[in-house]
């Protein structure tokens, strides 16, 4: 949320990959691209759909490029009036079949976790139990989908010599009546979100009334798109491709673009990776390069390449800054210190670990070196935030691979996979940076080249002689000689022309890497020959197609001005790479740790705002940086790695309180007022150990306030940005005088006033580190269920207790400021959980339902995004609970026309609201088995775990006036304290 920021090597895949998982042009200063020339008559490039380009600050009217009309044979015009007769007869007997099978939709009575129509069970088919309207809607927008997809197919091939157009705002799909949705359904409450009625799909549904053009957006296309999962053939989550036409007078370029993906940790620790493989990658690289100038190589995460670079000889060092990297043989793409996570981090720490790697480039290489091109292939979907983050910094570009693979089909059909990001409340598109989606389902070799992974896979000559287990598809990958040069070149070119019929541009980028690849001499030598031969051939003797060696930015300069590219609003996760297979789970999963990572942020916070400097606190902010990696803070690494960087944050956490201290000595010792006795009251004996306040709750301690505000210790009041003497507890227990408003429950201790509190769980079978599958439901019973062995209820239920987990209440007063006449029902309330899941194979989660009254939110739900931005979601019937579980940095929000709803937390977790008025919030998992996507085992090393969320449930005027959500004032301040808490000494 932009203003909640304080001021001041294994098989993640199915089919038996190895993956886990023109130069003169610029981008213009708002983002849009500037046009180069128009392409001469007979341009070979295609496209299926029509957009309008993002408007500038100074909007002016977008000129029409015009298409040549289609000259139809009158045999061919009679056959596409059958097939128009055909298409309206199957529509109408689908609608009939479809209303007389329908069931009677009364809502579901299992479980109480849905609203509406019945959902589907796990594996059914999701048209399964649903009713009336509902299921007639919905085999209605499944069937006009496929539709859409055949005429898209049928558009590439009759429409092979016309030029992509810019459609003016009287366009087909811009033209048809918009109204709102019915009960059946549920929109966003935005004025950049329309959305059809109800016998209309189209992902085209979304209009900026600032922009006034055609964008899509996510949120809406989520909320409608069916998720369709249909065997493709060769791309089994697409279609058959057909090979875009090659052009002589301009030649296709193919950029192949070699890499290597180093995890900074997760089946071995940073270091075990760096001396066992990523050190030989780097030298072996720097060799191959050293032999061919033709030769380029892409590298991402600078830990790694600041260690190799420590290690290298002056020569070595010489010819990386006076050769490979003015060349344009080396390039660096995003340049920070790892490949980030996105759900889970928070904005300061995504920036911190983008500066440490470019601090290091500009210090040893310049800073002419520090990227401008952004390269994110393996984080498990992907957040506006960061390409807000990666615009600011002056990058032009930014390149993303895990997406939905229904989502990625989608786009693809329309030629959306390029596009321009833009920030959801951005209004001019100022943010606006050019974004290129991978198509196919992972970034390593057999699905990155084109559609049919069996034919790519024969190219990843690392392969040959059975190398790296060889290819599943059982054709082998085999070199190029001079008898099979012409077969195998036309071969890949084939696949190479398919994958560049997905995108716009005249240009496609090939990525020829994956896992820790070109780990020896000899494996690097194989796969820049043998493309060397392939390049040799085609380019002498294919006329059209230009092929060679590039980097990222060869890729990006070469599309510049080559078409006016689509806006794109809005986040994409929840991620599924197949099937219903949603990596909801990580969102949870080693919570604890997750809470470290933010102790750590919130010490570094305060230790800046007291004047400490990047350089005094490289070692803190480094070891903060490897754990943003996206097998860090997700917890989806091994054991021992988990253990490795819990010990380092750790350290870390250490070393900047010790520098607090020094500092806050020091201004005491000027007060003449130095107490040598002081210490740190936060501390943890080991690394993943829960902290404890350790201060003698019968001496007053120095407390530090790192915010603009002023914040509270009991009774004492702490000024911004001072320290001041204090006593403890600064958290006052409630007493029965001021707080006989809260009601509970008197058998489990439960919150039933002002809003209902659940304590539940999912037992389940299934599901790892990374996915979530839902069970069976179970609800805490309290003393007269089977939960009742040491459970106690202390003060009514403010303090309730059991073996394996404690909740405490706290209720935080209502600033002054922030008190009027509608805040009388405005209320703040901290859930302090200690949890210890031993249990295996459980999900632990809290539900809060509004009580009185409940807040009719219609299935919207907001949450945030690494505390910057907002995400919005609508609950759908027709999709898999771990579909609609989202990651929660630190908000979730439901809200109605009177009443806000919003739950704060001071770490990630996952949540969902699966039934109107309530909001989930998950506490810890714990599984017994993998999940198939690597890392080999389940999640069982959990440790005792402290979660503290802020409940603040007010009151006012929140009617759906088309604005995006933002915190209050109120909520605004709620979270600066609870995410930067005064320091304690």
């Amino acid at each position: 949320m932009r203003r909640i920021t304080p001021s001041g090597s294994g098989d993640r895949s199915d089919n038996g990959t190895s993956s886990r998982r023109s130069t003169t042009k610029s981008f213009s200063d708002n983002g849009v691209i500037r046009k180069k020339k128009p392409r001469k008559k007979g341009s070979s490039r295609t496209a299926t759909a029509a957009i309008i380009p993002p408007t500038t600050t100074t909007p002016t009217p977008a000129k029409e490029k015009k298409t040549p009309p289609l000259r139809f044979s009158k045999r061919l015009e009679w056959v596409a009036k059958c097939v128009a007769l055909a298409m309206l007869v199957l529509w109408i007997g689908v609608t009939y079949y479809v209303m007389s099978n329908a069931h009677d939709g009364s809502p579901s009575t299992e479980g109480g976790l849905h609203f509406g129509l019945t959902p589907p069970r796990d594996g059914d088919n999701p048209n399964h139990d649903k009713g009336g309207e509902g299921i007639m809607m919905h085999g209605l927008r499944n069937m006009e989908h496929k539709l859409q997809a055949g005429v898209s197919i049928l558009k590439q091939k009759i429409h092979k010599k016309s030029k992509y157009h810019v459609a003016s705002s009287t366009s087909n799909s811009s033209t048809a009546e918009w109204s709102a949705l019915s009960s059946k359904h549920y929109l966003l409450h935005s004025s950049s979100i329309l959305v059809k009625s109800d016998t209309e799909y189209n992902m085209h549904a979304t209009t900026d009334t600032n922009n006034k053009g055609n964008m899509i957006d996510m949120r809406e296309l989520t909320a409608t798109l069916p998720f369709e999962d249909v065997d493709g053939g060769a791309w089994k989550q697409g279609w058959d491709v057909q090979p875009v036409e090659l052009n002589e007078k301009e030649p296709l370029q193919v950029f192949i673009v070699p890499h290597s993906h180093c995890d900074p940790g997760w089946l071995k620790t940073f270091d075990e990776y760096f001396q066992s493989q990523t050190k030989g990658i780097l030298t072996s690289v720097y060799n191959a390069l050293m032999k061919d100038d033709r030769r380029k190589f892409i590298w991402a995460e600078i830990s790694y390449f600041q260690w190799w670079w420590s290690e290298q000889t002056p020569e070595v060092q010489r010819n990386v800054k006076e050769r490979l990297l003015p060349n344009g043989q080396l390039e660096f793409v995003t340049g920070g210190w790892v490949q980030p996570d996105e759900a889970n981090t928070e904005r300061y720490a995504m920036e911190v670990q983008l500066q440490e790697g470019h601090d290091w480039i500009a210090n040893h290489l310049g800073d002419q070196y520090i990227p401008k091109y952004a390269w994110s292939i393996d984080p498990f979907g992907y957040s506006p935030t960061m390409a807000h983050i990666l615009k600011t910094y002056g990058f032009k570009a930014m390149l993303i691979q895990r997406v939905h693979y229904a989502v990625k089909k989608e786009l693809a059909l329309h030629k959306h996979l390029e596009f321009m990001w833009r920030q959801t409340w951005d209004k001019t598109g100022e943010h606006d940076i050019f974004t290129h989606l991978m198509p196919f389902y992972s970034y390593d070799v057999p699905h990155t080249c084109g559609p049919d992974p069996s034919v790519c896979c024969q190219f990843d000559f690392a392969r040959v002689n059975n190398g790296y287990s060889g290819c599943p598809w059982r054709k082998p990958a085999q070199e190029i000689t001079d008898s099979n040069v012409k077969a195998r070149s036309m071969l890949i070119l084939d696949q190479w022309r398919k994958k560049a019929n997905l995108y716009r541009g005249n240009a496609v980028m090939i990525p020829l890497g994956d896992d820790f690849r070109y780990q020896s001499d000899g494996e690097a030598e194989l796969q820049y020959s043998n493309f060397q031969k392939i390049f040799d051939y085609l380019n002498k003797n294919v006329p059209g197609v230009s092929v060679q060696f590039g980097t990222l930015g060869d890729y990006f300069k070469a599309v510049e001005g080559d078409f006016e590219p689509p806006v794109l609003k809005g986040s994409f996760f929840t991620y599924a790479d197949r099937e219903k297979d949603y990596w909801s789970g990580y969102f949870t999963s080693r919570v604890f740790d997750k809470a470290l990572d933010r102790q750590l942020e919130r010490v570094l916070f305060a230790a800046t705002d007291m004047g400490a400097t990047r350089t005094e606190m490289q070692s803190p902010r480094r070891a903060l940086s490897l754990f943003q990696h996206h097998d860090g803070v997700t917890g989806t690494a091994k054991n021992h790695v988990v253990e490795d960087y819990a010990k380092q944050i750790h350290e870390g956490i250490e070393f900047v309180q010790s520098w607090m201290l020094k500092n806050i000595s020091k201004d005491q010792l000027l007060r003449g007022a130095v107490d040598k006795s002081m210490k740190p009251c936060w501390q943890s004996n080991a690394p993943r150990g829960l902290s404890q306040n350790l201060c003698d709750v019968k001496k007053q301690i120095y407390v530090y306030n790192p915010l603009d505000s002023e914040q509270q210790c009991g009774d004492t009041v702490v000024p911004s940005h001072e320290t001041v003497r204090a006593s403890l507890p600064c958290d006052i227990s409630p007493s029965e005088d001021n707080t006989d408003w809260i009601k509970f429950d008197a058998v489990t201790g439960m919150m039933t006033y002002p809003f209902k509190e659940e304590w539940m769980l999912w037992k389940v079978d299934k599901g790892g580190a990374y996915l979530f599958f839902p069970g069976t439901l179970k609800k805490f019973k309290g003393g007269n269920g089977h939960d009742d062995d040491g459970f106690e209820l202390k003060n009514k239920g403010f303090t309730v207790s059991t073996p394996s987990w404690k909740r405490t209440l706290f209720v935080k007063p209502v600033p002054d400021e922030f008190r009027d006449s509608s805040s009388s029902k405005t209320f703040v309330i901290d859930m302090v959980y200690e949890t210890n899941l031993r249990q295996p194979n459980e999900e632990w989660f809290v539900r809060f339902t509004t009580a009185s009254p409940v807040i009719e939110n219609k299935g919207i739900f907001h949450t945030d995004l690494n505390g910057f931005n907002f995400d919005t979601h609508h609950f759908r019937k027709d999709l898999p609970i771990q579909s609609q579980v989202f990651p929660m940095p630190t908000l979730a929000s439901i809200e109605d026309s009177t009443h806000r709803f919003t739950i704060l937390s001071e770490h990630a977790q996952g949540t969902a609201s699966l039934q109107d008025g309530s909001i989930d919030v998950w506490l810890d998992r714990r599984l017994e088995q993998d999940d198939a996507r690597g890392l080999g085992h389940g999640v069982k090393d959990n440790v005792p775990t402290r979660t503290r969320l802020r409940v603040v449930l007010e009151s006012g005027s929140f009617a759906q006036d088309g604005n995006e959500f933002e915190p209050t004032p109120l909520c605004q301040r709620m979270w600066d304290e609870l995410n930067h808490p005064l320091e304690m000494f």
